[in-house]
């Protein structure tokens, strides 16, 4: 009889589960500092509801897997004051 491993989604040590603005903009290169610096002020209290960012002290963390979702659920179809037609 053999057993099968049970997988979980539970992060390596080798890979951290948060990123600093810098370091998600470095395995992101579509995006830019400014374009994150310009969406966590302009949406801050739904990014934090959404678990997309963290505040550790004054830094402000990203957590990828939520701060993707938002992204893809459409929460940032509209960031510069006008909708896209």
């Amino acid at each position: 009889m053999t057993q099968q491993a049970e997988t979980t989604n539970v992060p390596s040590l080798s890979q951290p589960c948060f990123r600093t603005k810098k370091q998600y903009v470095a395995d992101n290169p579509a995006f830019t500092r400014g374009g994150i610096d310009w969406l966590i002020f302009h949406k801050r209290e739904k990014l934090l509801a959404a678990q997309a960012i963290a505040y550790f002290g004054s830094k402000i963390l990203i957590f990828p897997p939520n701060f993707n979702q938002f992204i893809l659920n459409g929460e940032t179809k509209q960031i510069g004051g006008c909708a896209n037609a």
